[in-house]
């Protein structure tokens, strides 16, 4: 039984964070009752729709069509939130299965000895992305900045980095919005560590993210619950 509770609070988060990545390159979505979504050509490794409710298949199913029809040249990626479409009829494969994950506020913050800080100036953020980008699980398909400088300066918004020397080895990104702080482009072995820094950073307030494979076992290790599925869909 998934805590809906939970999930609907990550997805929110979710949201917020795509459409906040998404408007630093000038590209803003959209909103619908059942989607988030974007008619503008997509950004690597994330979503131009994402669903926003999950008793909403039919609405959903008819705005992923639109969006389909509309820009068949430009790829289309739809984050399933609720693990409740099938899109293969629809010319689209599932990619990744995953689950929401949650961390209660009252958790207490794992150990670390790694040394870890926040990420405040451009230059530094560029090296963060070319650490994160090394990951095969986060090399985008084009090599512009993903991450604007712009990012750095909402305070709802971390970049965390782990270092070694003066070398970025782990990084994690968090996102604060209605009451929970998102966690996300994970990399590294250190993941203890950049969950710490987050809660230093981000007191008294719980985590949510999505996790699957390897990264979701090392997530429940670290004080995380699952709270429900999800799924990625790309067209075919």
């Amino acid at each position: 039984m998934w805590q809906r509770s939970n999930v609907q609070a990550a997805v929110d988060n979710n949201i917020v964070w795509c459409e906040t990545v998404y408007r630093s390159h000038g590209r803003p979505g959209q909103w619908s009752h059942s989607l988030w979504y974007s008619e503008q050509e997509g950004l690597p490794l994330y979503p131009r729709a994402i669903t926003r409710a999950p008793e909403q298949a039919k609405a959903q199913l008819q705005g992923i069509r639109q969006l389909r029809d509309a820009a068949p040249h430009l790829a289309l990626g739809v984050k399933d939130s609720f693990h409740a479409l099938d899109l293969s009829a629809e010319g689209f494969r599932s990619i990744i299965q995953a689950s929401w994950v949650w961390r209660s506020a009252d958790t207490p913050a794992p150990a670390s000895a790694a040394a870890w800080s926040r990420i405040t100036t451009p230059q530094q953020l560029a090296h963060w992305e070319q650490a994160w980008q090394a990951d095969p699980a986060n090399a985008p398909a084009e090599s512009a900045q993903l991450f604007q400088p712009a990012l750095l300066h909402d305070a709802r918004i971390g970049f965390f980095a782990a270092y070694r020397g003066e070398q970025i080895v782990g990084g994690v990104v968090a996102n604060r919005s209605s009451g929970v702080v998102g966690i996300s482009n994970t990399f590294g072995d250190d993941l203890a560590g950049g969950i710490a820094a987050v809660i230093a950073a981000f007191p008294r307030t719980p985590l949510a993210g999505y996790e699957s494979g390897d990264a979701l076992a090392a997530a429940l290790d670290l004080g995380f619950e699952q709270a429900g599925p999800l799924q990625i869909w790309v067209r075919a």
